[in-house]
């Protein structure tokens, strides 16, 4: 069974949205997986680099206490 993907950026999508104003940083990307004839995806995604680093923090603020929480419990069951 093989196994295809391939990722485009900066492609222009028919299904854009008519309503939202273009931004002249916009990043565009679309992901088309095919896994033999059984399984196909396609997703699509628009952003900005504004965004991305939002995304970015919101991460890191939710990891980093999480992962001070897992040490601070494993060195209390020492």
């Amino acid at each position: 069974m093989p196994i295809t993907a391939s990722i485009n950026r900066r492609v222009e999508s028919e299904h854009a949205s008519e309503t939202a104003a273009p931004h002249p940083e916009e990043l565009k990307a679309t992901l088309d997986l095919a896994i033999g004839n059984a399984v196909s995806v396609r997703a699509s995604v628009r952003t900005t680099p504004a965004g991305l680093v939002g995304a970015a923090i919101l991460a890191a603020v939710i990891i980093l206490p999480t992962v001070s929480l897992a040490k601070a419990i494993l060195n209390a069951r020492r």
